[in-house]
């Protein structure tokens, strides 16, 4: 390892060149010199070692898609870690900007459904949970354990042996089936009205 290390130091400008001319081996000699150091700050930043790892893998990704702005290893190695700090930045703006926007949704909801008759309500969040129960089984699972049992992305990637990305994805095509069930937008949004209500805490 500190043979591969000391080897990419010396030749890290012949690397970085034949990069910027679309070498795929030289790529996968920069991943690997840097990965590990980026993820190590990245986690300094998030403190999840999982969310860390998709940062800096999506700044990999785009570093190859503008490889061509890359002029020396100053350059590759300031940008990289520039890249995964504004990348940390955005997806915290993201996180609070949804907490904002869910505590908003969450009070409409209560003062909507608060609106209608008990019976009413009790008898379409029955229709939810059966319309819940019918969707895929792993779709299921994965929602269930989120929005009705409480579990974290990380949680419930460990328990199924899946990646957060997936659970994400499942949750995310969940609640579009569920949206579908209802024909027309009136009843969808009284729907999603109802299926907000259960699951936000």
């Amino acid at each position: 390892m500190k043979h591969e290390i000391a080897t990419y130091v010396d030749r890290e400008a012949e690397i970085i060149s034949d990069f910027v001319m679309g070498n795929k081996n030289a790529f996968a000699k920069i991943y690997k010199y840097y990965f590990e150091p980026l993820c190590r700050y990245c986690l300094s930043l998030t403190r999840d070692k999982s969310k860390a790892e998709d940062i800096v893998q999506d700044v990999f990704m785009t570093l190859w898609n503008k490889r061509e702005s890359i002029k020396n290893k100053d350059t590759l190695k300031s940008y990289l870690y520039r890249c995964v700090y504004n990348a940390f930045i955005d997806q915290h703006r993201k996180n609070a900007k949804k907490i904002n926007a869910l505590e908003e949704i969450r009070m409409e909801v209560i003062m909507h459904v608060n609106h209608n008759p008990e019976t009413n309500r009790d008898k379409q969040l029955a229709m939810l949970m059966r319309f819940i129960e019918e969707l895929p089984e792993k779709r299921k699972e994965v929602f269930m354990l989120n929005k009705l049992q409480n579990y974290k992305y990380r949680e419930i990637a460990d328990q199924l042996d899946i990646s957060e990305r997936t659970v994400e994805g499942q949750i995310r095509k969940a609640l579009i089936n569920l949206r579908e069930r209802f024909s027309n937008w009136k009843q969808k949004n009284y729907f999603f009205s109802l299926l907000l209500l259960l699951i936000i805490k």
